[in-house]
């Protein structure tokens, strides 16, 4: 019960912010607040007209459309968007969501951590560590980042899956997958990290994992994982193939300085994404100065109670070294220079856009690690432990209020009409030249086109449509229609088939036949029958896992050994 409270206490405090009818954001167009709460209403919009699963936006841009969605998982934001839909404000739904990462962040910390060490009080403690600490909540305030925010609340769950795995506890195999799961659909980046990294964790213990068992597991949670996520993969893969969007060239400049690891004060929480340059007004992009500090103590507790850590020795190293790594990774005295010589790595980490990403895997393992540092100094010997854990916790509940404070007193208050009147979309998913149609609603090379009863949303476009195509050399006539271009959108005239492809500004063209003059027009974004079918194959495999107990049969109260 009293780590049950503890927890509630943590999830309060993370949520202070959130706490009413209002969206406290950065008034910095460079974060991503506006952004996501446009997919929100565009989801719902999406789900108004009979899109599910959502692929289009279809009132951005003009109403051409924005397909976000096939590039950038948003099954999540389907539960605000539904709250849209019930009559709850914008702003109060994306409070009441924000609310419930907090706690799934915080509980799934705490199974996943409790199991890592083995420990429910160290697994609170982590817990706490890992939901209050400041990178967190830099994406959950700050940045608005509400992607890589939601990948945060399933990576304990693949390092604990991992870790089982491990052990050899293979009846847990459903853990990994659920984790990874949770994370594709959350923020491709953040799964292309945790992915390197799970493949990292497999080399490193490859001995455990060479038999005949563990293997058979791992093929079976990734074989699980794939068919529930075949929905998202096969559009996402397919459109990345045509359009592929990834790096940024400023990802060599957007390192942190030393000096910002021991950030007290947080005096820039509404600051913005410096590249290079000085740090007077850079955001807080490191683990927090208290993780740091708790790795601290971690170091100083192996060098003082070398003896009675023998027992633990591999595990503790196991969440120091790679929370230090990454901690050095996110700053500019890691070897980047060196790295951009590469030239299989100087292509690969821009892909992550920026490196403070890699604060993801430093508080992932620095939670765990600043715990046991806290655990040895504080907890282990004292005369109370119950008393001593209470004591611990509260100390990340100290420096959540020194951010929390800091934000709600430098951000603007947005109410509700000022957050749809803010929302935004960048042009990150657009073929390149995109320009709107200048002369009218359709382009032609055809001298003589006529274009009548045109309905046009981000969907589909459809008009009566008549030609002259005498004269076309090698039949090359087209029409270009008011539609973002996506590999997905089909052509339809009098119920005929047409090729589509790209126009020079990025928007869909289609090639008409020179033999016909004329018809019905129609154009709509069809998923296609293999991704069709891949959609069936998952919402089978979804209802299987939650019919078929698999989670509810591993999910059974294990006892945890005190450390």
């Amino acid at each position: 019960m009293i780590i049950s409270g503890i927890l509630l206490v943590v999830a309060l405090l993370a949520s202070l912010p959130l706490l009413g009818n209002s969206i406290y954001a950065a008034p910095v167009m460079s974060h991503d607040t506006f952004f996501h709460t446009q997919r929100i209403m565009s989801i719902k919009n999406a789900l108004l007209e009979g899109q599910l699963p959502v692929r289009i936006y279809s009132e951005i841009y003009e109403g051409y459309g924005y397909g976000a969605s096939l590039y950038y998982p948003d099954i999540f934001l389907y539960f605000p968007a539904v709250l849209c839909i019930l009559g709850v404000p914008l702003a109060t739904s994306y409070n009441i969501f924000l609310i419930l990462v907090n706690i799934a962040t915080l509980f799934i910390a705490y199974y996943s951590y409790s199991h890592i060490a083995k420990d429910r009080m160290l697994g609170a403690v982590a817990a706490s560590f890992y939901t209050l600490s400041t990178y967190r909540f830099l994406d959950l305030y700050t940045r608005g980042a509400v992607g890589e925010l939601l990948a945060l609340t399933f990576c304990p769950l693949i390092l604990c899956g991992l870790t089982l795995l491990k052990r050899g506890e293979l009846d847990k195999w459903w853990v990994v997958m659920l984790g990874y799961t949770g994370i594709l659909q959350s923020h491709i980046l953040s799964f292309v990290m945790l992915a390197v990294m799970g493949v990292l964790y497999v080399a490193f213990h490859l001995k455990y994992f060479l038999n005949i068992k563990a293997i058979c597991c791992v093929l079976k949670a990734g074989s699980l994982w794939l068919l529930l996520n075949l929905w998202f993969l096969l559009p996402f893969l397919k459109e990345m193939q045509a359009l592929p969007v990834w790096g940024t060239p400023n990802f060599w400049s957007t390192g942190a300085r030393v000096v910002q690891l021991f950030d007290v004060f947080l005096n820039s929480v509404i600051g913005t994404e410096v590249f290079g340059g000085p740090i007077e007004n850079s955001i807080p992009k490191t683990p927090g100065v208290l993780l740091i500090f708790g790795a601290v103590l971690l170091l100083l507790a192996m060098i003082l109670y070398r003896d009675k850590m023998q027992g633990e020795r591999k595990r503790i190293l196991g969440c120091l070294l790679p929370g230090v790594l990454a901690t050095l990774m996110v700053t500019n005295i890691f070897p980047w220079e060196l790295i951009r010589q590469i030239p299989g790595l100087r292509g690969f980490f821009p892909k992550f856009q920026f490196m403070w990403r890699f604060n993801v895997l430093a508080i992932l393992f620095l939670s765990l690690a600043a715990a046991y540092g806290f655990y040895y100094f504080f907890m282990r010997n004292a005369g109370n432990k119950l008393r001593a854990f209470i004591l611990v916790s509260i100390v990340p509940c100290v420096f959540s209020m020194i951010f929390t404070n800091q934000f709600v007193r430098q951000a603007g208050q947005f109410e509700n009409q000022e957050v749809l009147r803010n929302g935004y979309m960048d042009m990150m998913y657009l073929a390149p030249g995109f320009d709107y149609i200048s002369e009218g609603v359709i382009e032609s090379n055809l001298q003589e086109i006529w274009c009548t009863d045109a309905v046009q949303d981000g969907n589909g476009f459809s008009c009566q449509l008549q030609y002259d195509a005498d004269g076309v050399v090698l039949g090359e006539a087209y029409v270009d229609v008011p539609l973002t271009y996506y590999t997905g959108y089909r052509a339809y005239l009098d119920g005929t088939p047409l090729d589509t492809t790209c126009s020079t500004k990025g928007i869909v063209r289609i090639l008409l036949p020179v033999q016909k003059d004329g018809g019905y027009l129609e154009v709509r974004y069809e998923d296609g029958f293999l991704i069709g079918i891949g959609n069936i194959v998952s919402l089978i495999m979804w209802i299987i896992l939650m019919l078929g107990g698999i989670v509810r049969k591993g999910w059974r109260k294990r006892p945890l050994s005190s450390v």
